[in-house]
């Protein structure tokens, strides 16, 4: 590390992956292999298209490729890296091979490395230099991506969620391990095999199995601990990581042995992987010869192999020190250990060290700045991860294309380079990494991590302006001596990390960032920019790049370096425009919105409290899903998708009072209507950014805006937004049009596409490239046109039922919309609904006649019986008759209904190693999550609808409570821990993979098998949440100005108290639970007792109360309202 009195060069340009130092082996058109200094390995690919690895190696922290020598066993195991991060060995390279030595602690230990057409090779030899016999073994591991550079560093975990990994049995070998990518690389399907010529004792396939998570950084990958049998089962994951174990050696003095792992590559491998692959293997060659090797050295930084310092477990006494207030929803252990907490009645919800250790999923959380509900281009988005990164993907002006530090691309924390990490100075001058956290807490608009060490006490706190566009990070040493620190952080400016060069200016007191002139977030944005500024200037030591640390100065990379202090602190802000607009404190009223929306309190049921407390967090969410869309997991984003943001966004924005910004998402989505035609992309950006879109849609987008329009209207009666004039989208280059037309002009051709899109001589919309289940995509060309999905058709009649509410309403006229509903809901009968049970796809013949039912009792190609949404949306919608509503309401609850809740299926799709015979991703994905894995948190929701619109009060309760991640463990009774302040998209059973799920499906849904949550944020699911509580189990709507007052309350919620408001003003309401769910049988507001003009109509029970809004208005005060409803 250099000393604090250099000073770094005022202004440098950022490297970029074309300057970076690399060496390369083998030839660019075919199979080679990228290394940097010191023998990392930066890119294996074959040509220019496929990357082979999935994460690419880091100057600063090296790569995932790892060979390790294993000496001894047990306790005595002494864990020695020939290749890897920490390693020392001296690499030399030439373009015929590559070689790695390296002398331990009585060994010498030598890999070289050579590529062959259709693989390659990698030798170690080992020569034991010690007085004594030692069992020795090598173990190999290696990252897998096969896909396009592009692909694979937009998810890392998606990809690796389509490799299919499969362990074959080789008579020589032992075990192969194969890896498969499912999705097409440009048509072709790349393959690689993998195995060692001695033999393979043990494998893995993922990451997680072979490193462990964060907590266990700072020591020897956590498998060692399992040798030898290793893990030896194939897990699919979401981290592909082949990990070889080879046969053990037994050496005697000064004797040497070796192992040759073995790897074939295969460009297109069309079938699924099998016994035949086998005969195709890449053999054992000799080793090339290495005499015109060059040398190669490391160049070692500071974090290729850091020490790293987790924070010690507090006792519950020191955490009341720190929380003096009421820990409520407090979560333990069996033994009485805190877990997690929330602070009284606030939304500061804080993990302990021992929760982190035990969850899959780090604890992570979104910040915001500002205090629009409505994207703005200078919101400033940063992600905070409980294990130490205190700010990564931070952006401003959009979420994917103007980022100023990277996120850590692999789930086990292996890569301090990825996102800014704080170190501070021990006692004997030694760098330690800040790791794992004694308490990781979390608010709305704010983090703090808090470390007790063995000498001092170290606290961080990361808060967004709610305001400005700025974070401010404080570092403070609340106990021990003053403390020097260094912040390092992986810089981005741009997109990706080293996809472009960019500016770094070094001022007297901070750090100016600007991305490169050609860059895409420079061409709409000239003038943006972010800006680090040092607040405590009198605690800096220095302020540079890489060289600080043992880098390159043009590495993206920047370091502030302290001198000992007590505190220090720093603000990153920035701008898309050149100048941040002006606003004060007394605008940031967003994020109290948010924490008062709707509050529970009352009642003994511990279910009110759970819910109380999640639904400022899943408020938090959906507001992140929509202002800076993306997740903690899907970090890549930015876009709008037509189907989520004409849901759940809405439905949000309507429970928070802020009809304005719903009226602005509408117009905005009908300005990407396509021309002439009346449909949607499936997704697209904002401007400027608005030409960025997925034209292919799915064929349930275009029905969402128009049921969106009609349900804005119903609830704020804004007839003026069908009169609002706005352009189309042109299909051809995605340019607005010159042409304008009224929104209501936009809903006609939206009408008529949907017209256009039925089945000939029917009034059921045709599935076209798929509906809301993104993982059943058509996989044949005639099942877009001749397929019925059942429960688009059920979607298309509530809309066009609301539609034909519109326009009564309005007085005006559609051509073609009389009569449509009861032509959808005639055919809906004559064809969807079989042997009285609706199917969830319906395939017509040739003569559009007849047909064949997909998932359904009579389906014996998939061999599913029974679709999820159909049956919800067919309810929610008033499609179903009572006696169908009954019938599927059992089918439901025996068959569709896990102890987590309400799934897609009765059983998941045939998985047949990758290739699709009837659905695309279903029978693709190798990892059983996500919707794969069939329950979806979002069509669970649903479900909630729908056992509201039927009066299942119990059911919707309980529904409400299994995707509550509080509680989760008391609640779900084969629920793993999680983070109890995030909205989980999907419930993931604990299976290795698509086979084992399969084999015990029927134990998934028991109960018997152990599910933890799906990926977390980005979704439109929060916010449909808070609608369904404020709309149906509290009640209140609006029907075109009439009050309507509905509630569903089961009898556990006697007593039950909601705080909210009503068109903005507060109000609360008090339930009183009797002979009855639904249907009040007497309403007072502020003591006068109300009477109903009209009941709410429903075909499955007695509907609320319609109450006249002159009435109800007139006996509202400006604060202090109360609604008192009486059940029975």
């Amino acid at each position: 590390m250099t000393t604090a009195s250099t000073q770094a060069p005022a202004t440098r340009q950022l490297a970029s992956h074309k300057d970076l130092p690399l060496q390369r082996l083998g030839s660019a058109d075919a199979l080679h292999f990228d290394f940097l200094p010191g023998g990392h390995l930066h890119a294996a690919r074959h040509g220019s298209g496929v990357l082979l690895n999935l994460v690419l190696g880091c100057p600063l922290a090296g790569a995932l490729h790892r060979v390790y020598v294993l000496a001894g066993t047990g306790d005595d195991q002494q864990v020695f890296s020939l290749i890897g991060p920490e390693s020392t060995a001296a690499f030399s390279i030439s373009e015929n091979a590559a070689k790695w030595e390296a002398d331990f602690d009585g060994l010498t230990a030598t890999a070289i490395m050579s590529v062959s057409e259709n693989g390659w090779q990698l030798s170690v030899d080992v020569n034991n230099n010690g007085d004594s016999e030692k069992e020795i073994q090598v173990v190999h591991g290696l990252d897998v991506g096969l896909a396009h550079q592009g692909a694979v560093r937009t998810n890392e975990s998606y990809t690796s969620q389509y490799l299919d990994q499969r362990a074959l049995d080789h008579a020589d070998y032992g075990k192969v391990i194969c890896t498969r990518q499912n999705l097409a690389v440009d048509g072709n399907h790349p393959w690689l095999a993998q195995t060692c010529a001695e033999g393979v004792s043990g494998f893995v396939t993922d990451a997680v199995q072979f490193f462990g998570f964060a907590i266990n950084r700072g020591g020897a990958p956590e498998i060692f601990g399992d040798i030898p049998a290793a893990d030896s089962r194939v897990y699919q994951g979401e981290s592909s990581y082949v990990g070889l174990f080879a046969e053990p050696l037994q050496l005697a003095p000064a004797a040497s042995g070796s192992r040759t792992f073995l790897f074939t590559y295969n460009g297109n491998h069309a079938a699924a992987t099998d016994i035949s692959d086998l005969e195709s293997l890449v053999g054992a060659q000799p080793a090339p010869a290495t005499d015109a090797l060059a040398d190669f050295q490391l160049q070692q930084s500071l974090l290729h192999y850091p020490a790293v310092a987790h924070g010690e477990d507090m006792s519950e006494d020191e955490v009341k020190e720190l929380y003096p207030n009421e820990l409520r929803m407090d979560e333990r252990e069996d033994d009485g250990e805190l877990l997690s907490f929330y602070h009284g009645k606030s939304t500061v919800h804080v993990a302990t060290r021992a929760k982190e250790v035990q969850i899959s999923r780090p604890h992570g959380i979104i910040l915001r700045s500002g205090d629009s509900d409505y994207p703005e281009e200078d919101f400033l988005s940063t992600t905070c991860y409980g294990a130490g990164v205190i700010n990564a993907l931070t952006s401003i002006g959009h979420a994917s294309f103007h980022r100023l530090y990277s996120v850590p691309r692999d789930k086990c924390g292996l890569m301090p380079s990825y996102g800014q990490r704080v170190w501070f100075q021990d006692a004997d001058g030694d760098w330690n990494l800040l790791g794992v956290p004694s308490l990781f807490e979390m608010d709305l608009t704010a983090c703090r991590w808090i470390y007790k060490l063995a000498d001092r006490t170290i606290v961080v706190k990361n808060e967004v302006n709610k305001v400005k566009s700025e974070a401010k990070v404080d570092v403070e040493v609340i106990a021990g001596p003053e403390t020097a620190f260094l912040v390092t952080s992986g810089l981005v400016v741009g997109i990706n990390e080293y996809d472009d060069t960019a500016t770094v200016e070094y001022q007297e007191n901070g750090i100016h960032f600007e991305c490169s002139d050609d860059s895409l977030a420079k061409k709409h944005f000239p003038k943006a920019y972010f800006q680090l500024d040092i607040d405590t200037t009198d605690a800096i030591a220095q302020l540079g790049g890489a060289e600080i640390i043992g880098g390159a100065a043009s590495l993206p990379f920047s370091v502030i370096e302290t001198k000992p202090a007590k505190a220090f602190a720093f603000t990153i802000s920035g701008t898309a425009r050149g100048e941040a607009p002006s606003k004060t404190e007394e605008q940031a009223d967003l994020w109290s919105t948010v924490e008062s929306c709707v509050r529970l309190s009352g009642s003994n049921s511990p279910a009110v409290e759970r819910i109380d407390h999640i639904l400022p967090w899943f408020a938090h969410n959906g507001l992140i899903h929509l202002t800076s869309p993306h997740g903690l997991e899907q970090y890549n984003g930015g876009a709008w998708g037509c189907r989520d943001v004409t849901q759940g966004s809405i439905e949000l924005l309507l429970s928070l009072g802020r009809a304005d910004s719903v009226k602005k998402i509408l117009l905005e989505v009908y300005r990407h209507q396509y021309d002439q035609q009346g449909d949607w992309p499936q997704w697209f950006m904002l401007d400027p950014f608005g030409t960025i879109q997925q034209a292919h849609m799915h064929g349930d987008i275009p029905v969402w805006p128009l049921k969106a329009v009609a349900e804005y209207v119903e609830a704020t009666e804004d007839y003026s937004i069908l009169d609002e004039v706005l352009p189309w989208t042109n299909p051809d280059g995605f340019a607005l049009t010159e042409k304008t037309g009224t929104l209501w002009e936009h809903l006609e051709l939206n009408f008529k596409w949907i017209q256009k899109q039925c089945v000939e001589g029917t009034a059921l919309i045709s599935y076209g490239d798929g509906d809301w289940n993104d993982s059943l995509q058509p996989a044949r060309p005639e099942l877009k046109e001749r397929m019925v999905s059942s429960w688009t058709v059920a979607l298309c009649y509530q809309t066009i039922s609301g539609l034909e509410k519109l326009c009564k309403q309005t007085g005006r006229s559609m051509e073609g919309l009389d009569g449509f509903s009861a032509r959808i809901a005639a055919d809906f009968r004559k064809f969807l609904i079989v042997d009285g049970t609706v199917c969830g796809f319906f395939l017509f013949n040739d003569d559009l006649q007849s047909g064949t039912p997909i998932l359904h009792p009579s389906d014996e190609t998939t061999g599913i019986s029974y679709r999820l949404l159909p049956m919800t949306r067919s309810m929610i919608g008033s499609l179903f008759t009572e006696d169908e509503y009954k019938h599927h309401l059992g089918l439901i609850r025996e068959n569709l209904l896990a102890p987590d809740g309400a799934r897609l299926m009765d059983k998941p799709p045939t998985y047949r190693g990758g290739p699709q015979e009837i659905f695309q991703r279903a029978e693709s994905a190798a990892a059983f999550s996500r919707e794969i894995g069939i329950m979806y948190t979002h069509a669970h929701l649903r479900f909630i609808e729908a056992m509201a619109q039927t009066g299942n009060a119990d059911d919707m309760l309980q529904a409400f409570e299994v995707v509550n991640p509080i509680g989760c463990v008391d609640t779900i009774s084969n629920a793993k821990r999680r983070q109890h302040n995030v909205y989980f998209s999907s419930s993931d059973a604990d299976v290795n993979d698509r086979y084992e799920a399969a084999e015990k499906y029927e134990d998934i849904k028991a109960g018997k098998v152990k599910v933890e949550g799906g990926w977390r944020v980005y979704s439109s699911g929060p916010g449909i949440y808070l609608n369904l509580l404020l709309t149906r189990l509290v009640g209140l709507r609006s029907d075109y100005g009439k009050v309507v007052i509905d509630p569903v309350v089961p009898n556990s919620l006697d007593g039950l108290v909601a705080d909210t408001n009503w068109k903005g003003t507060p109000i609360k309401v008090n339930f009183t639970v009797g002979s009855r769910n639904f249907n009040p049988s007497k309403i007072t507001l502020n003591g006068t007792e109300l009477e109903a003009i009209g009941q709410d109509e429903n075909p499955y029970r007695e509907g609320g109360w319609i109450i006249d809004p002159e009435v109800f208005n007139s006996l509202l005060k400006e604060d202090g309202n109360v609604l008192d409803v009486v059940l029975g």
